[in-house]
């Protein structure tokens, strides 16, 4: 995953070591915060997301310091670099940097957040965590892995499917200058600029309470300006791996699909018992691991995409997790096409598309899905 938690009155002295928060801007970053890492919970869970997220801010160095030190670890300075230049790059293509990725944090952590998502034992429908700012989201994310595997048991014990994923990167949407963390830096350069043009496309346009749109949206950002980007800076061999990567990531995303296809049919049959439902669960999951199998026997050595994801436990609030990055992302890419490749002009439809009612949305990338140009907008 890459994304998610979705300055204000911050004064930045020296190294970012020292934050000050007038009284309302505090008040903003309570509910900032706890929007971003979703909803409806106690005053502690609240406390753990504003401590989380300052303790980042408070912990920021400035790229620009860094890079003036002689001693700076070589490839981290690569990186940071690269960084400077995806910011330009991201700039010069359309969108709103603003001082997103301007500062550093080393955490000495893997991931930086986790999110615990659920949905019932026969529904695919994810169980949504809402807060009255930022509408509902299918998750709910923690900066303690601790916090998130708490909750992921008392949801288990309500008979719900569970998911824990750690999270490298998030998003605050604009509010917050976010930074560069050590969980994402080193990351292929391909995979990094990747990761930057997601994070950054949810400044641009975000949708509370639907999770599928925004993710499925960052993710098209992300792969029109990866492309671009590759073009632009890269050698043929580069941008022949990211398609390879690309149909791989296809091909997963097929049989994932087709996957929840079964399970629909599975739990809307009227004339199973939950022990005859459970089972038909366990086979049509068991038939998407070995057919991922399959599919993988095929691709080469080297390539394990989604390997570890695949051959662990899966369920239906697993599953989902492909779903709301992925199921309107031809969608966009339909727009973007009829907006003739202009990254401007697709955002500015995207824009329009974001402002419509939930269902006449959701109809309109529905139809979009596999589809030619765009020929006119949905009521």
């Amino acid at each position: 995953m890459s994304t998610f938690l979705h300055d204000c009155g911050v004064r930045e002295t020296g190294t970012l070591k020292a934050v000050t928060l007038r009284p309302w801007a505090f008040a903003a970053l309570l509910g900032l915060v706890v929007m971003l890492l979703s909803g409806c919970g106690t005053l502690q869970y609240y406390a753990q997301a504003i401590s989380g997220h300052t303790g980042l801010l408070l912990r920021r160095e400035p790229i620009e310091r860094l890079l003036a030190r002689p001693g700076l670890d070589a490839d981290l300075r690569h990186k940071l670099e690269l960084i400077v230049s995806i910011r330009a790059f991201a700039r010069d293509q359309g969108l709103d940097v603003g001082d997103a990725y301007t500062g550093y944090v080393q955490t000495g952590q893997q991931f930086v957040v986790w999110n615990v998502f659920a949905a019932p034992r026969f529904s695919l429908t994810m169980k949504q965590f809402c807060f009255p700012i930022a509408g509902c989201t299918s998750y709910k994310g923690f900066f303690s892995e601790r916090g998130a595997m708490r909750l992921a048991e008392e949801l288990k014990g309500d008979g719900l499917d569970v998911y824990v994923g750690g999270v490298a990167a998030y998003s605050t949407l604009g509010w917050f200058a976010d930074p560069v963390l050590d969980t994402f830096i080193m990351r292929a350069d391909a995979q990094l600029a990747g990761l930057i043009f997601h994070e950054l496309a949810h400044r641009e346009v975000y949708v509370p309470g639907d999770t599928r749109f925004n993710e499925s949206f960052a993710t098209a950002v992300e792969q029109i300006l990866v492309a671009r980007w590759l073009t632009a800076t890269s050698s043929e061999e580069q941008i022949e791996t990211l398609q390879g990567a690309r149909v791989r990531r296809s091909q997963v995303l097929e049989l994932v699909t087709a996957a929840r296809a079964e399970l629909a049919e599975v739990y809307r049959a009227p004339d199973l018992t939950d022990q005859q439902r459970l089972a038909a669960k366990g086979e049509a999951l068991g038939r998407l691991q070995t057919n991922y199998q399959t599919v993988r026997s095929g691709w080469g050595v080297g390539h394990d995409d989604y390997l570890v994801w695949m051959t662990t436990s899966l369920n239906n609030a697993k599953l989902g997790t492909l779903a709301d990055y992925n199921d309107w992302v031809d969608s966009f890419l339909t727009i973007y096409a009829d907006s003739n490749d202009d990254l401007v002009t697709f955002l500015t439809r995207i824009r329009e598309v974001a402002a419509m009612q939930r269902g006449p949305r959701d109809r309109l990338l529905a139809s979009l899905a596999g589809a030619g140009p765009v020929d006119g907008t949905a009521d």
